[in-house]
């Protein structure tokens, strides 16, 4: 494993590049033409030097940055890989050792692990490390970027006593407004396109005093070349999709509304064939009168006092103070469906709009005056659902993007001014759901690799499903249900399931997680996630029994892409393997290799006091939060009475081991088995997992221990 990940660094994931341009594959017209080298994209060209209009997303990989080669695409720079780096790998920088640690989200940040000083740094198979002797690490002529793409590097000389070794180094910082981008098979740094709009596109000004172009500049980028317009002209869209400066700006007669709906605008003609909008009335805003388009007509009217006129919420935060609620605002909007809580009678009442997106959160609040109830629809009439509706102060998350309904109804006693605010809040949500989504079938898009996707249980039978994409590799998924604002509440009883494409169950789970009815979906509890082939998966959630609903479930989502196998053992393969070591201590006792028919094993076997221990080699979980060992054993002659146990220990580099698990108990046949050692690597660096056969006291009795399969897995 380590094996490949150092070939997959040194020549996928840094891009490394020789000097020669191999053109196979590629037609002529797309290498070999009179326009390549004039920084335009032109033809069949893909890109034409720093004008390189594909990312690495586009072609298909998960990071890094695309390069021009000969007018070609280039992708060494691009990566499959989340983060900097594949975690657990290492390499040689500047006479360092770099390590490839966890970045606490599951993705790869490159770390100084060692600084060799008067030693060099060596590349071999296995990883990076510092030694007493030179080697090559690569060669020579070879460039390539740092993985933030900052600085280039390159393979040149060090002397080392009379010989020459070819090492990795630093040799330029690229300016704040540069990138490191292969060019033409060399690593260099160039001028970052911000891509701000595509050549030949047709744009006003914000002010529409101007036509704005978009044009190839001096440094191969795209940008805006402005074009004023002529003294009463303004910038308009023409028919053919691009713009003009003209100024005829509306059709004489023609009413509209000012963008705050505060006032009437009537378009009026001046000189012979110019019109333009002109203010012609305003509304009187302490009457709550807004100005309302009808037809060609506009009017100014007062809104919120039924749901015929609901009054416009135009931005967030927002304030209002209602004088005399209980005088200017009547009883017209009586909401009857249960999910309101149930209609207050001889309330006076308000209505607002305001549009929100998918994932945000709002904080309506009363903050003076008489008591009221908040209630958020999506459609202004009686017999419509409520959302969610609270007293005085309600928190609301939009899972779909539109426009909602908020009413204000007088709930009791009080007269008065009535003062309401309106703003954005927090919740966990980085995603909510678009309906229907009640099925496989339908599932919601999938939100993204760490997200959390929320969701309304609208009825008892209501089920929201989401998809789950698995990449070529095959990840880890982690899933688990939450309050949508406080991840150390649970709003229900909820149930996760988790199908594969054709609707066959991988995983369940009910009353798993957060105060014992939230649900989880981890690795640690069900190995099946560790494994998952690549596909796209359906992760739906419900109410347990079907019978209740609930108003919101924050659904945790975390794949991780980029493990760390630390262990991955089958000693059919290698017994013992390599790194591993037995240590008898005081018996004679050892770990062996036994072949009980179907395979080898590691396998002890005690019968006096003591302890025999089996040590896996030593692996780095700097950054790590999550280590999951799983394996396959079998115990014989385990019991209180013999004192024999199994034991699993974690030891950190010059410390004492830690006790992780302990049994006395027989396990038989050979049996899976997984153990979270999560809490046991905080704070850690460098470690070694036991396997310990102990007897305490020395009884005419003995004890058998066999694993197989064992692995180790860190993210």
């Amino acid at each position: 494993m380590k094996t490949l990940i150092f070939l997959l660094f040194a020549m996928i994931s840094m891009g490394y590049m020789a000097c020669s341009f191999d053109t196979s594959g590629f037609s002529e017209q797309g290498t070999n033409n009179n326009t390549c080298g004039n920084s335009v994209v032109e033809g069949s060209e893909q890109c034409d030097g720093v004008a390189i209009p594909e990312t690495c997303i586009d072609r298909g990989f998960t990071g890094g940055i695309t390069g021009c080669d000969h007018c070609v695409i280039d992708v060494s720079q691009c990566t499959s890989f989340c983060g900097e780096c594949e975690t657990g790998s290492s390499r040689c920088l500047d006479n360092q050792v770099l390590q490839c640690i966890n970045d606490g989200t599951g993705c790869g940040l490159w770390q100084v692990g060692e600084d060799c000083d008067t030693e060099y740094c060596q590349e071999v198979e296995l990883g990076a490390f510092c030694s007493t002797t030179c080697a090559d690490q690569c060669e020579e002529g070879l460039t390539g970027c740092s993985p933030d793409f900052s600085k280039t590097e390159g393979c040149s000389p060090v002397v080392s006593g009379e010989n020459l070794c070819l090492v990795w180094r630093t040799l330029d910082s690229c300016n704040e407004n540069e990138q490191c981008r292969p060019i033409d098979g060399e690593a260099q740094c160039v001028v970052s396109c911000a891509g701000v709009c595509a050549e030949g596109e047709e744009a006003c000004s914000e002010d529409t005093f101007a036509r704005l172009i978009c044009v190839i500049d001096a440094t191969g980028c795209t940008s805006w070349e402005e074009s004023a317009c002529p003294t009463e002209n303004h910038c308009v869209e023409n028919e053919s999709g691009g713009t003009e400066c003209s100024c005829a700006l509306c059709n004489v007669g023609e009413e509209q509304c000012s963008q705050d709906l505060s006032s009437i605008m009537t378009c009026q003609s001046y000189g012979t064939v110019c019109s333009r909008w002109e203010l012609s009335d305003t509304c009187n805003l302490e009457e709550y009168e807004f100005c309302s388009v009808q037809g060609i007509a506009a009017q100014c009217a007062k809104m919120g006092d039924s749901c015929d006129s609901v009054y416009p919420v135009n931005s967030i935060p927002y304030q209002i103070q209602l004088m005399d609620f209980e005088v200017n605002f009547a009883n017209s909007i009586s909401l009857s469906d249960p999910t309101c809580g149930g209609p207050l009678a001889n309330s006076n009442d308000i209505a607002f709009s305001v549009d929100l997106v998918s994932g945000e959160t709002i904080r309506v609040l009363r903050l003076s005056g008489p008591d009221v109830s908040i209630k958020i629809l999506r459609t202004c009439s009686d017999d419509s659902p409520c959302q969610a509706f609270a007293d005085n102060d309600l928190i609301f998350t939009a899972f779909e993007s539109g426009n909602y309904i908020i009413v204000v109804e007088r709930d009791g006693p009080g007269t008065g001014n009535l003062n309401l605010g309106i703003t954005y809040t927090t919740s966990l949500c980085t995603s909510g759901e678009e309906e229907p989504n009640d099925s496989m079938v339908e599932s919601n898009e999938y939100p993204g690799p760490h997200s959390v996707w929320c969701s309304t249980i609208s009825s008892g039978t209501d089920t929201d499903c989401v998809q789950v994409e698995i990449g070529a590799t095959g990840y880890i998924l982690e899933a688990y249900t939450t309050d949508i604002y406080w991840e150390d509440q649970c709003p229900g009883d909820t149930y996760l399931m988790l199908y594969d494409s054709v609707g066959n169950v991988v995983a369940q789970n009910d009353n798993g997680g957060v105060g014992g009815d939230c649900a989880q979906l981890m690795p640690t509890i069900k190995p099946v996630l560790m494994d998952l082939a690549p596909g796209t998966y359906h992760l739906c959630v419900n109410h347990a029994s079907q019978t209740e609903s609930i108003d919101g479930v924050a659904t945790h989502i975390n794949v991780i892409t980029t493990p760390s196998t630390f262990v991955d053992v089958d000693f059919d393969l290698a017994c013992p393997p390599p790194g591993w070591q037995g240590m008898p201590l005081p018996t004679d006792a050892n770990w062996t290799c036994v072949s009980p028919g179907t395979g080898r094993r590691m396998a002890a076997s005690i019968d006096e006091t003591g302890y025999v221990d089996l040590l896996t080699q030593t692996f780095d979980v700097t950054g790590m939060s999550t280590l999951i060992l799983t394996m396959d054993h079998q115990l014989d002659g385990f019991n209180a009475v013999s004192q024999i146990s199994g034991n699993i220990l974690i030891k950190p580099q010059g410390e004492s081991p830690i006790p992780v698990w302990s049994a006395m108990v027989d396990v038989n046949p050979l049996t899976p088995g997984i153990w979270d050692l999560s809490s046991f690597i905080t704070g850690l660096s460098q470690v070694q997992i036991i396997f310990r056969l102990e007897a305490s006291i020395s009884v005419p009795a003995s004890g058998n221990w066999e694993i197989d399969n064992v692995r180790v897995v860190g993210y």
